[in-house]
């Protein structure tokens, strides 16, 4: 179930804020008229047309969650594989998988950390470290992650806005477009980083969580 908090509205309202953005500046452009439903949308808004905002941003968001999951976060997570911070978190769960066997053997079939879900463990074990990740780690790879996905669509969308709706040049198309390329590349660029961020805490923060659950 979808709750309004910060960390939603980091990783999934904003970056649906920016698509639905991108939405109401393509249907602009395909019925572009001065009396369109943008044009109407603009000087006469109202509540209503905020909370179908609010509802389309959701709704986008979600989408270009489900997307970065399938899509963007594979490519990440192997142009990350050699970095030496995801070696570290390798080794950390490899590390945490023979002591989780050794000291529990009805987890005998796990033999490799690929098999045990350690995920599940901090949420099971460790809520207050799990939800310290969500907030403090993966929601900001969320946000630059999506945010790059809701963003692609816009290097066809926001030149073909401004030629039809603004009339701009060859010239400031080129640029505009250049822009948005670059700003897709940094935020991609932010999302690795984090991502990097992540494994290392995630596997930190499983080796903690585990000892405890030994200790006990």
């Amino acid at each position: 179930m979808f709750k309004l908090t910060f960390s939603n509205i980091l990783s999934y309202g904003l970056p649906g804020s920016l698509f639905t953005i991108l939405f109401i500046m393509l249907m602009n452009a395909l019925f572009y008229s001065e009396n369109n439903m943008f044009v109407i949308f603009v000087e006469h808004l109202n509540i209503f047309h905020i909370f179908v905002f609010i509802g389309a941003s959701i709704f986008f968001g979600i989408i270009i969650d489900g997307i970065r999951h399938w899509f963007v976060d594979r490519i990440l997570s192997k142009s990350i594989k050699k970095h030496k911070h995801t070696e570290f978190s390798r080794k950390t769960y490899k590390y945490l998988t023979k002591e989780l066997i050794k000291n529990s053997p009805l987890l005998s079939d796990f033999e490799t950390s690929v098999d045990f879900d350690w995920w599940l463990l901090l949420t099971a074990y460790n809520r207050e470290a799990y939800q310290l990740f969500m907030d403090e780690f993966l929601r900001y790879h969320e946000f630059y992650a999506n945010s790059s996905v809701a963003l692609i669509p816009g290097l066809i969308i926001i030149p073909f806005w401004l030629l039809t709706v603004l009339g701009a040049n060859i010239i400031q198309i080129i640029i505009v477009t250049i822009l948005t390329a670059i700003a897709i590349a940094l935020l991609v660029a932010l999302a690795r980083s984090w991502l990097i961020k992540c494994r290392v805490c995630h596997s930190l923060l499983s080796f903690l969580t585990m000892r405890n659950v030994l200790n006990d």
